[in-house]
């Protein structure tokens, strides 16, 4: 009887365990399925069709028909990024928000809701996540490699029917209270040169200025200020180290562009593409790494879906054959424990004969 109840809780333990083990391996599928469609949904590729090629701006009147809070595009060459621009009342609505106005993780690459749509202020912020596989913002942090700053100095910002050059000009690792850096709109001449010192106190690159020569002028510059706050003076700006060798091409009448997103570094931290808006578009000088972003006639919708059919088509493969080699292994552990219970049988009946043959031979010598 004990054994007849041994064998049933280890019959409902077998089942328990494989039951656990199968709805893991679901939540785990769908999670990576779902991780998997976020991204999908988050490349560019889903929106290209509407980039415009001015004067044509037919494209993106069309995803304006959609969603008014549209108002140009951003490219920046020899990366993923190459989105349309948004702006929203406030600078949450488009962090979960494409541009499409569909709820997504993504969201998209947004202006300062202080800042004017056509780029009119002195220095305009869009911001965007960071994310893997080179998605949205994902590929800004390639500018804090020297070589791949130094060798991608533009991009394209197309607003108001107009193409535009962007020229890089700072590349910022900085924190994300940053309230200076993270002013948009700053006017008046002084505070435009306090800004651009500001870009220079917390670059790791300044465009014209050598990296030995930015470290120097920022290690004085910290010092001055110690001295200023020793002293009880106020700084207001004036004998900045900057102002003394001031060799990138900005100046208090430009218009920059501050690209941010998270850094995973340090707590808090961001990073900042500063760029300074061209008159005139510059060519892409890789034009051998922008077919797939920027030819037109794609159709967007027959690509996503042909990625989202793959990735599920892919992962669920993937779970049955967990599933079969959960099943395998359950297979294999019932025969071994069957094994074992014939083998411990055969012995206990060994061992009861050697008992009853000891016990025969010891009644056979009492007798003799």
């Amino acid at each position: 009887m004990r054994k007849v109840i041994m064998g049933a809780l280890n019959h409902i333990y077998d089942i328990c365990f494989i039951a656990l083990m199968l709805l893991l391996l679901l939540f785990a599928g769908y999670a990576k399925w779902d991780s998997q469609q976020v991204y999908t949904q988050a490349d560019p590729i889903q929106f290209i069709q509407y980039k415009p090629s001015p004067p044509e701006m037919m494209p993106l009147e069309e995803l304006q028909d959609m969603n008014p809070d549209v108002l140009g595009w951003l490219t920046i060459y020899d990366t993923n990024i190459d989105y349309p621009l948004v702006q929203g009342e406030d600078n949450e609505k488009y962090l979960n928000h494409n541009p499409k106005l569909e709820a997504e993780g993504s969201g998209s690459l947004f202006l300062d809701y202080r800042n004017a749509k056509n780029f009119t202020d002195f220095n305009t912020i869009i911001f965007g996540h960071h994310m893997a596989h080179h998605e949205m913002f994902g590929d800004l942090d390639l500018f804090l490699d020297e070589d791949f700053w130094n060798e991608h100095e533009y991009g394209n910002l197309i607003y108001d029917a107009q193409n535009h050059g962007l020229q890089f000009v700072a590349m910022l690792q900085c924190d994300a209270y940053d309230f200076f850096i993270y002013h948009p709109a700053v006017n008046g001449e002084s505070q435009r040169i306090r800004y651009i010192n500001r870009i220079y106190e917390t670059a790791k690159y300044v465009r014209g200025v050598d990296t030995e020569t930015l470290r120097d002028m920022q290690q004085r510059e910290a010092d001055r200020k110690a001295a200023l706050k020793e002293a009880g003076k106020t700084d207001d700006g004036t004998g900045s180290v900057f102002a003394e060798r001031r060799t990138s091409p900005v100046t208090p009448d430009d218009h920059l562009v501050l690209l941010s997103t998270c850094s995973a570094d340090i707590t808090n931290g961001r990073f900042i593409l500063v760029a300074k808006i061209l008159d005139n578009p510059v060519e892409n000088p890789f034009p051998e790494t922008a077919e797939h972003k920027v030819t037109q006639g794609i159709d967007s919708a027959k690509v996503a879906a042909m990625i989202g059919k793959w990735s599920a088509t892919t992962w669920i493969i993937i779970l049955i054959v967990l599933i079969l080699l959960v099943l395998a292994l359950y297979v294999l552990s019932r025969y071994l424990y069957r094994r074992k219970l014939e083998r411990l049988e055969e012995e206990a009946r060994a061992s009861a004969a050697a008992e009853a043959l000891e016990g025969e031979n010891a009644h056979d010598e009492t007798d003799f």
